[in-house]
């Protein structure tokens, strides 16, 4: 049964994971670096969050990390998700119109 759900999936077995797993090692050590060294106003801890996970994804579905939080790509990411968020709300895609 295993063997038929999982198929030829490169993904789906632990030698296709590695390459994510050394990616999330990364990240991981660059959260702590980040939480220390650029929280002046020691509110920032939460961006530093929203970075590492962000880049956790965008590295696993596009090959393409994203190095801080002040990137245009972490914006463009976040303005997406706002975006869709409206949409999906009852008569969301009217508001933005309007």
């Amino acid at each position: 049964m295993a063997q038929v759900s999982h198929g030829n999936s490169p993904l789906l077995v632990a030698q296709g994971s590695r390459p994510a797993e050394s990616r999330t090692k990364f990240e991981s050590g660059q959260l702590p670096h980040d939480a220390l060294k650029e929280n002046q106003t020691e509110t920032e801890f939460y961006y530093h969050i929203r970075r590492y996970a962000t880049s956790v994804m965008m590295t696993a579905a596009y090959g393409q990390r994203i190095p801080s939080y002040h990137s245009n790509d972490f914006h463009k990411v976040y303005q997406i998700m706002d975006d869709l968020n409206v949409a999906a709300q009852p008569l969301g895609f009217i508001l933005r119109v309007v």
